[in-house]
């Protein structure tokens, strides 16, 4: 059984990073950072966001771009 992927949009900013940091203390979830300048490039100011979002695989998208 594969661990479920929350993906934390925003998350190298100020909130995105303390729940990034909460959710690293679960060994039983994989947490992805998708932002501009994240492991996983995200820019949601651009139309093909929704795209990279599905395809990166997460039960749980946490938005805090803000």
């Amino acid at each position: 059984m594969t661990r479920p992927v929350v993906l934390i949009l925003g998350g190298e900013g100020v909130f995105g990073r303390r729940i990034a940091a909460s959710l690293a203390r679960h060994p039983e979830i994989d947490v992805v950072i998708g932002g501009r300048s994240a492991p996983l490039r995200v820019d949601v100011s651009l139309p093909d966001a929704i795209t990279a979002i599905c395809s990166s695989g997460a039960a749980v998208v946490v938005d805090t771009v803000g």
